[in-house]
């Protein structure tokens, strides 16, 4: 029987049938062929394994380096409260009232949350033991002993051996070739032996595995249970049963699917469907059924994967076996058969299902909807992909009453923030199937999730879509921000508009003012979408705010398509790229109650109120204080004024202490802050902000040193006021200093004067001259200054003040170096 699962890429037969290749795609079709029935079978457990229970704290504390994503700035990506939690604050920073923001913000990551010593992670990285387990050389096929005293070598002293051993068997396992080889008479007395019993398929990979495992000293029970996997259709109540492992380590029991791990077949296809709908574009293509090709394949998911997402797949008969907690157990194979079908990608970008907890979705009045929630942290990176099929009832051909041009409208994948929604209208009954994929932007993409959808009824009183979005989707996402659009009045993809007032307005601070965009709006009229003409939206640029503002007004109740375009300079002839959608609709506009729409329309004014820089703080707890008065009119937390409000929260809140920087000139503070204003996701916005603060950290740096060197004149300067006659030189070099440092040079005509404002100089008084110097300001000096020490100074050369006094030398070095500095030579 067949097993399958996803991963990426794609294998396709050319047209004349012959040699089948693979091409790099965005996702591949994987089919493990496992029989029912295998020559050699072993105990499930032996005798002493402890109890199979769910891992306890350990299981949380492993933060492993390994992802099914590979973009370090999306697995590191950490929220705003999380990022500012442990800033030094004093008198001058302020404090955020994480009580008034979104319920999205946990008490783990509140400030001042005391973590437990079970939450303390330890990293463990396989990378090491992999490339070793990798090496094993072919000779160790004879002998279990030299074999797995090889893979645990560099394991001694870990306090993780366990856990490392089981991973490096599975790799070694991985690597292992089995077509085109011959490992001579099959046995079970060496790994040569094993694998000649995979290889003629006699014994499953959960079997092999578990004997690897039990030579090594670790106790590997074999777990059997029904899986779902790319093969199946959601729905499917046929489900093969599977073989996977479990192994006790040091977290306690752990799930390692060997053969999922190890054994793949590319672009297996199933068929018995028409793929209608790809990302906004109209498709008519038969799914034709194909075998696909075997292939070793290594997939991290399925080693030690969380118990209550492999749960999602993999549905252990004992229920014990499934090591999920109590809360978590699937009682019997008709819930597993009902069990949404979610892949551990989903999981591991960082999804939660919101909508209806199950595979198979029946439409409401020709209406499907799909809600999942990711991480606030990194919601903004992720690109969702889709392709919608219908069962294929023809065996011929695919005929259909509805036009060609209007089947890619039929998916609204729209995103508000963290919350993604798959709003799928039915212009015609059928069965249908969604496939949904994603990952970071420009980034690979895998397979998340599968539904299956029954139309028993189509729309009726609704259009398709008025607008091709393709694979930008509705809503500002990554790709917006990539053209500079921030922080949007409207972080959803849907805009109700009052069928009275029939227009809206979305804004975006822009990262740079001087880019160029535009706007058009798509209706229908006369049951064909077309674009209106210019009346319809006004694009307007606001430098002073740094804002684009896009208004619009639409002529009629219904729902219409607002494209934002942004002018790219990257490709030829500088066109316009679509960069973001909305959808403007009447029909999803519901009134709101006197008191909510009063409350929300004062926090929209606070938000939007041009406050002065020092009033910044007045104005952040101006905006929680409205926000908290929304709440108690029971506003939701996915409101878009909410949503704008909490981001322009930590907009001021960063944008405040960078200019606390700026006034407080403290190089630590100032590192400290863009160190982590550099995390922060909106940093664009602040770019002016962000460069002021570091130039300032640049001049302190500078200054810092010449700063350090003022000490040391202090010998030189006792020197020098005991001159009861300077020479020209000396005299010179000390008026110049004194003129850099203010002093009126009228008064410095006498030696007396500046022998008397030099004697009480130590670094140590502030109002000293030599007090001035430590705390020398570039800010504090007009040009007007800097240039009339210039000419003073350099009235005599270096040498000539070197040859007649030491002393006044090196105050000659450092006032030329202090100028230098402030000319930004």
């Amino acid at each position: 029987m067949g097993i399958f699962h996803s991963v990426q890429g794609q294998v396709e037969k050319d047209e004349s049938g012959g040699e089948t290749k693979i091409q790099e795609m965005e996702e591949f079709q994987i089919e493990i062929q496992e029989r029912e029935e295998f020559q050699i079978e072993i105990q499930e457990r032996e005798e002493g394994y402890p109890e199979p229970k769910p891992p306890g704290p350990l299981h949380r504390s492993l933060a492993r380096t390994q992802y099914c994503f590979k973009d370090d700035k999306f697995n590191n990506a950490r929220d705003e409260d999380d990022l500012f939690k442990n800033f030094d604050v004093d008198d001058a920073y302020i404090t955020l009232d994480l009580n008034t923001m979104s319920d999205e913000f946990t008490d783990e990551l509140k400030p001042g949350h005391s973590q437990t010593a079970a939450s303390i992670e330890s990293t463990l990285s396989f990378h090491a033991i992999d490339d070793h387990a990798k090496k094993a050389d072919q000779h160790l096929l004879g002998s279990f002993q030299e074999l797995l005293e090889y893979l645990t070598k560099p394991l001694k002293l870990d306090m993780f051996r366990k856990t490392k051993t089981a991973r490096a068997i599975v790799v070694w396992l991985s690597q292992q070739e089995l077509q085109g080889k011959n490992y001579g008479k099959k046995n079970l007395d060496t790994p040569q032996g094993l694998l000649q019993y995979l290889k003629e398929e006699k014994m499953s990979y959960a079997t092999c595995y578990a004997l690897l495992c039990r030579k090594a000293g670790l106790q590997c029970a074999i777990v059997r249970g029904h899986v779902k996997a790319a093969s199946y259709n959601p729905g499917d109540e046929n489900l093969p049963l599977s073989s996977w492992n479990a192994v006790y380590v040091e977290s306690g029991w752990q799930i390692v699917h060997a053969h999922w791990v190890c054994r793949a077949v590319f672009g297996h296809n199933i068929g018995g469907w028409i793929k209608v709908e790809q990302d906004g574009q109209t498709m008519t293509k038969k799914e034709k059924a194909f075998s696909g090709i075997e292939l070793n394949v290594f997939q991290e998911q399925f080693f030690m994967p969380n118990p209550e997402e492999f749960i999602y797949m993999c549905c252990a008969s004992k229920t014990e076996w499934q090591l999920v907690p109590q809360g978590s157990v699937v009682p019997s194979l008709e819930e597993f058969i009902k069990k949404a079908y979610l892949h551990l990608p989903f999981f591991d970008i960082g999804f939660k299902l919101t909508s209806e907890q199950t595979c198979v979705l029946n439409s409401k009045n020709g209406f499907c909807k799909i809600e999942m929630k990711a991480r606030t942290a990194n919601a903004d990176l992720i690109v969702l992909k889709y392709e919608l099929f219908k069962r294929d009832m023809n065996a011929d051909s695919y005929d259909t009453s509805t036009k060609v041009e209007d089947v890619a409208r039929m998916v609204f994948n729209s995103r508000a923030r963290e919350i993604f929604i798959f709003d799928i209208r039915f212009p015609e009954t059928g069965i249908y199937k969604l496939v949904i994929s994603g990952g970071p932007h420009k980034s690979q993409s895998l397979r998340l999730c599968k539904f299956k959808l029954v139309c028993n009824q189509e729309m009726v009183g609704r259009n398709l879509l008025p607008l091709d979005c393709g694979k930008v989707g509705w809503g500002p996402g990554p790709v917006s921000v990539e053209a500079g659009l921030l922080m949007p009045s409207k972080p959803s993809g849907l805009i109700p508009v009052n069928e009275k007032e029939k227009k809206t307005d979305v804004k975006f601070k822009v990262r740079d003012i001087n880019e160029n965009y535009t706007a058009v709006v798509h209706g229908e009229v006369g049951g064909r979408r077309r674009q209106l003409d210019d009346t319809a939206v006004n694009v307007q640029k606001i430098a002073h705010s740094q804002q684009l503002v896009v208004a619009v007004s639409i002529p009629d109740k219904g729902e219409y398509g607002l494209s934002i375009q942004h002018m790219t300079t990257m490709k030829t002839n500088n066109e316009w790229e679509n960069v973001c959608n909305y959808l403007i609709s009447t029909l999803a506009y519901t009134p709101e109650r006197a008191n909510v729409r009063n409350a929300k329309q004062k926090l929209k004014e606070v938000v939007e109120a041009p406050v002065e820089p020092r009033r910044w703080k007045e104005q952040i707890k101006d905006i929680q204080s409205c926000i908290q008065k929304c709440k108690k009119e029971k506003v939701a937390d996915s409101d878009d004024e909410i949503i704008s409000a909490n981001a322009m929260v930590w907009f001021l809140f960063c944008k405040d202490k960078l200019r606390d920087c700026a006034l407080r000139r403290n190089l630590h503070v100032i590192q400290k802050t863009l160190q982590i204003v550099s995390l922060y996701k909106n940093r664009d916005a602040l770019t002016m902000e962000i460069k002021k603060v570091k130039e300032i950290a640049d001049e302190i740096v500078a200054l810092n040193g010449f700063s350090r060197q003022v000490p040391k004149l202090e010998e030189a300067n006792k020197e020098i006021v005991a001159l009861k006659h300077a020479p020209d030189e000396v005299h010179n070099t000390l008026k110049a200093l004194l003129v850099l440092l203010g002093e009126s040079e009228h008064y410095l005509k006498d030696w007396a004067t500046i022998q008397s404002r030099m004697k009480a100089s130590t670094h140590t008084n502030e109002t000293s001259v030599l007090g001035m110097m430590t705390h020398i300001k570039k800010q504090e000096m007009d040009q007007e200054r800097l240039q009339r020490a210039f000419e003073i100074l350099h009235r005599y050369d270096e040498k000539q003040v070197r040859k007649v006094n030491s002393d006044a030398h090196c105050f000659y070095l450092w006032i030329e170096n202090i100028i230098n500095v402030h000319e930004g030579n």
